[in-house]
């Protein structure tokens, strides 16, 4: 299966990373073998590139 995860982002815009970290571990434990990143949830577009 290959997942298409939600990016997590914190109060105040930014992205939260511990949480991009638990979500990872989450879907290998189940079984995922691959995700698509900035994928089919439409947050991509409030992400940049510093």
């Amino acid at each position: 299966m290959i997942a298409a995860p939600h990016i997590p982002f914190a109060a105040d815009g930014s992205v939260n990373y511990p949480v991009i970290d638990q979500i990872a571990k989450y879907l290998i434990i189940s079984g995922v073998k691959g995700t698509y990143v900035l994928g089919i949830t439409g947050e991509g577009i409030h992400c940049c590139v510093e």
